[in-house]
């Protein structure tokens, strides 16, 4: 007599892409012209820092990068502060207001 197969369970969907996708869109699922600049703002300071140490032998000033990223971050915070709040659409129409 032969044992029945273990049921077959599914892979758990990978995190990184749904981490990334979750990153990059807004709340509808759109992606999101803040939330994408910003990654690529910091990989660009990071990649022209790394540049002007290895190609011009400056000296890392690790308090100017660390500066303008988290100036970069600060930016995408009050972004997404002003994305938050719910758009005048989603407000009931006004006594006597003419739509």
């Amino acid at each position: 007599m032969k044992k029945a197969a273990p049921p077959v369970q599914e892979a758990p969907p990978p995190l990184l892409p749904n981490w990334w996708r979750t990153a990059l869109t807004d709340r509808n699922g759109d992606f999101d012209t803040g939330r994408i600049l910003t990654p690529i703002s910091i990989v660009w300071v990071l990649v022209l820092a790394s540049y002007d140490v290895i190609v011009n032998h400056a000296t890392f000033n690790a308090q100017e990068v660390g500066t303008g990223i988290g100036l970069i971050l600060g930016g995408l915070a009050a972004y997404l502060w002003g994305d938050s709040k719910p758009s005048p659409k989603n407000f009931p129409q006004a006594p006597g207001a003419k739509s």
